[in-house]
């Protein structure tokens, strides 16, 4: 099923009762100026058609930890959408310890369909030294109130956190997973200026995952989570222009398409195994094209360099994320046939 469209509108820190090392909201959302309800209300109005299926989100901050009169203003703007037609359900997203009953209720009341709940880590030392300022078991008591109102709930993870290492990542993962959560957002630590993080970082208290150490992780989340039907919408920080141009990142696997580099990662993997085994000529979907010769043509260079001339043949017959050698038909995510 096709993914609604989301409309993001930012409220960088807002409701925010903790400021966690990692944190820079201004930076990440590219949004200066907190936003008011009436002029984004009248400037989405003019922009969307009169019938859309899309979501309105509220993102940045903790939205249920906000005064209970801007909540009202901000679904306010939702209900007006709803009425008009112009989306078909709202979304939020809040601390795993800002849900409850009552909560998860008025947000199910005002169309309120999806909540994404900042996790981040499942590991207690982990969430304090983030300054996180909830327990690991938070997401487990909030996800059934929210789930028992018929509402949708994704949560985020963070590998690469300070005391955190691989292990950690795929514990968290397993944690995530067993929740049976509707979907996964992963974004692995990056070092952002001007946070908490930036000085243990210039102090030499803390070392970043690298971008490869980064995208493999990356692959083996992805594989597990497909694995447990799980999906995982977005890897990696929505990229802008503070990102882009190296002014808001002190250091850390920040990339623009870092999703494109894992999907990338797993291609070059399972071609490799397939050409181990003599395999030189392979039929995949077109969509996939892209990202089994990777950026810059990289994973093309290098399985032609170690394996000698590999020839692909594009096939809109065949499903997505698999690919076909010698007749015999493989998934993209599973680490062995």
């Amino acid at each position: 099923m096709r993914r609604r469209a989301i409309y993001p509108i930012f409220l960088p820190h807002a409701g925010c009762l903790h400021r966690c090392i990692f944190c820079a909201q201004v930076l990440t959302s590219a949004c200066t100026t907190p936003p008011d309800p009436a002029s984004t209300l009248a400037a989405i109005s003019a922009s969307l058609p009169p019938g859309g299926n899309g979501e309105l989100a509220f993102y940045g901050g903790s939205f249920t930890l906000l005064a209970e009169l801007e909540q009202e203003r901000w679904l306010e703007v939702g209900a007006r959408l709803l009425a008009a037609g112009q989306i078909s359900a709202l979304r939020i997203s809040t601390r795993p310890d800002a849900v409850t009953p009552a909560i998860a209720r008025r947000l199910a009341a005002a169309g309120v369909a999806t909540v994404e709940l900042g996790c981040q880590s499942f590991d207690p030392e982990v969430l304090r030294r983030a300054g996180r300022g909830h327990s690991a078991a938070a997401a487990a008591q909030a996800l059934p109130l929210l789930r028992a109102e018929g509402i949708a709930v994704g949560l985020h993870l963070m590998p690469g956190l300070p005391g955190a290492d691989a292990g950690e990542a795929l514990h968290s993962l397993q944690v995530a997973l067993a929740l049976q959560p509707d979907f996964l957002r992963i974004h692995p630590t990056i070092v952002l200026r001007g946070t908490a993080l930036a000085k243990l970082y210039e102090s030499g208290e803390y070392t970043p995952l690298s971008l490869s150490a980064a995208v493999q992780l990356g692959a083996t989340m992805l594989r597990r989570a497909r694995a447990a039907n799980i999906p995982i919408i977005r890897f990696g920080l929505m990229a802008n222009e503070n990102l882009d141009r190296g002014t808001a990142v002190v250091d850390g696997p920040y990339h623009p398409a870092f999703g494109q580099l894992i999907r990338s990662r797993l291609w070059f993997e399972r071609i490799s195994l397939l050409a181990e085994r003599g395999g030189r000529s392979f039929r995949l979907h077109p969509a996939d094209l892209a990202d089994v010769f990777g950026q810059r043509r990289s994973n093309f260079i290098e399985l032609n360099s170690r394996y000698g001339p590999l020839t692909y043949e594009c096939s809109e017959t065949l499903p997505r994320e698999t690919i076909e050698s010698a007749g015999v038909f493989y998934s993209l995510f599973s680490e062995k046939d």
